[in-house]
Formats: C-alpha cells, structure tokens, sequence
C-alpha cells in the first residue's frame, strides 16, 4: 500500500496517547511494509516539532495557541515540504495538546 504521511500523521494525532497499538492494527489491516520504522518516523516528526517550541520557550516563556500554529508551521514547512495542509494541521493539534500538557500553552 503507498502510504500518505500526511493522513497517517491525522491517524497518530487523534488518539494523543497510547496510539501505538491502533496504529499498528490499522497497519496491519491496510498491509503497510515495516510499520514500526514508520510509526517511529511519524513520532520523531511529531517530536521534532515539540523540541523546536521547547527551546523557543525556555526557560519561563509560554505561547498561545496561534502562537504555537505560528511557530511550528515555519518550522515544518522550512523540515518537511512534503507536509500539506492536512498533515501540518493534525501535528499542531497535537503540539497544542502536548504543550498544555507540559504547562508552555499560555492560557
């Protein structure tokens, strides 16, 4: 099966945590080759992108959300030109949710 990063990065992002094993059943289900080495390429994106914003916002600085949109759509399409609209979106989706968690959205 020829396998969309963008629509696979939408798959990854809509569970936020414990993800792995849904990923690799939907894998299996839809015949994608080495799903591990993918599902550890989608996460390094995913962390990529975090890392980026982390270093931005230390050591106290918080961001608003348009803020974190800002800031890692330059940074994915300067790291990824093959991310579109749909995969960039599904990411900061996540970012959003991941920087809540770690206290770096400003609220």
């Amino acid at each position: 099966m020829e396998t969309n990063k963008n629509d696979l990065l939408q798959l990854l992002t809509v569970e936020k945590e414990n993800y792995q094993e849904k990923f690799m059943a939907f894998a299996s289900a839809s015949n994608i080759s080495n799903p591990e080495r993918l599902l550890s390429e989608l996460e390094l994106i995913q962390i990529c992108g975090y890392n980026y914003l982390w270093e931005v916002t230390q050591p106290t600085r918080q961001l608003t959300q348009q803020e974190i949109c800002q800031k890692s759509e330059e940074f994915y399409r300067d790291t990824y030109q093959w991310m579109n609209e749909n995969g960039l979106r599904a990411v900061q989706d996540w970012l959003v949710w991941k920087c809540n968690k770690d206290g770096i959205l400003k609220t």
